[in-house]
């Protein structure tokens, strides 16, 4: 009997003294303790948007500025848009003596795009654009068109933005111009095919 009662006391004892180290160890959280918890450096966004650019491209063994305009939509780190891309400079040639005709150079490109790389304030982004526009030699004196033709446009680049402000980007871009299809007096593929570089704004509506 006085086996047991020593057993019970002593596995009395090892239990009250298991529950204060169980106790001690245990942290407890005061019910109006704040718990912060961090934003996310990198966020996808999903929303639309419209930007406006200038771009240096090769046309006829020289680089002229070249405008484009475009309209786009994004999910997360995909994009897609459509664009106007837009020539009216001063070449000008006597294709028919002694009349002075200039080149007016315009296209519209469909573009699929994906995020590479995005930090905090600087983002990169890669994509590709395809379209049809055409070359036409305008008469100066009347403004009327005396020859065009058709072509088709494969235009790769790499695009490096910079936001300083929410809904706004700043960025830069390069690429590689590769036109088909043009037969035109004077001219050809190769006078519009080559690297290009632009810089540009981007302003959109997105949802995060």
């Amino acid at each position: 009997m006085k086996k047991l009662l020593l057993g019970v006391v002593c596995f009395v004892a090892f239990t009250h003294l298991k529950a204060q180290e169980i106790t001690q160890d245990s942290t407890i959280i005061p019910s109006d303790t704040i718990i912060e918890v961090k934003k996310p450096i990198i966020t996808f966004e999903s929303g639309v948007f419209g930007q406006v650019g200038v771009e240096i491209t090769p046309i006829l063994n020289s680089f002229r500025p070249m405008t484009n305009l475009e309209l786009g939509i994004q999910y997360k780190a995909l994009f897609a848009g459509f664009g106007v891309h837009d020539f009216k400079g001063t070449i000008t040639s006597y294709l028919v003596f002694p009349n002075q005709f200039t080149i007016a150079y315009r296209y519209g490109a469909a573009n699929l795009g994906v995020r590479v790389l995005q930090t905090r304030f600087v983002e990169l982004q890669m994509r590709c654009n395809y379209g049809l526009g055409d070359v036409v030699w305008q008469n100066d004196q009347n403004g009327e068109n005396f020859i065009r033709d058709e072509f088709r446009m494969f235009h790769p680049e790499l695009l490096a933005f910079y936001s300083p402000i929410p809904y706004a980007k700043l960025f830069i871009q390069a690429g590689y111009k590769k036109m088909n299809g043009l037969k035109l007096a004077k001219l050809e593929e190769q006078d519009f095919s080559g690297l290009t570089i632009g810089i540009g704004l981007r302003c959109g509506i997105y949802q995060k």
